[in-house]
């Protein structure tokens, strides 16, 4: 019992209880074992009842999908910059090389090295530091783009009776052309 006591300092925060009671169920080999089930054993002895347990768990739900965006979302950004900074570096060296070759020395290249590197630094900016206002924005577009998408694929895996509202049966267009001759 001493030595429980002494453990209890590493207990800091709820997400270490967490961690602590997901490797005990592991040890026992029920990690996956119908968590459903075990999510709502906790929580009746936790006496949360199952209209917070179901709001909890949409919420929870949302939160996921923000953070799994978020993630693609910044993976494309990164992954955007760095074809902008490559670009920048080829077309560039590219610059140097024909003015050096023109010229024997590097002159005229520097301006556009200079100006694009302005624009990249503000692309750096605005694509890697998740604080700023147009990083923000831009997610915020990003979301609204692929809700859009999503929906749409959504709606183009409907049959066509169920999108214009025909009937659940199988009306088709056709069978409402004939019902309109009537």
């Amino acid at each position: 019992m001493e030595q429980m006591a002494d453990r209890t300092d590493a207990l800091i925060t709820e997400e270490d209880v967490d961690e602590v009671l997901k490797l005990a169920l592991r040890k026992q080999g029920r990690a996956d074992q119908d968590l459903r089930a075990r999510l709502v054993e906790a929580a009746e002895e936790l006496g949360i009842s199952p209209a917070e347990l179901l709001q909890a768990e949409e919420e929870y739900a949302l939160c996921k999908e923000e953070r799994k965006e978020f993630h693609e979302f910044k993976q494309r950004q990164v992954r955007e910059f760095r074809e902008h900074f490559f670009a920048y570096i080829i077309i560039n060296s590219l610059l140097v090389a024909i003015n050096w070759i023109t010229a024997g020395t590097v002159n005229w290249a520097i301006w556009p090295i200079l100006g694009w590197g302005i624009g990249l630094a503000f692309h750096a900016w605005g694509s890697l530091n998740s604080g700023s206002e147009s990083f923000q924005e831009e997610f915020s577009n990003f979301r609204r783009r692929r809700r859009r998408k999503l929906d749409e694929e959504r709606s183009n895996r409907l049959p066509t009776n169920v999108k214009l509202g025909f009937g659940v049966y199988g009306a088709s267009l056709d069978d409402k052309k004939d019902h309109d001759d009537d």
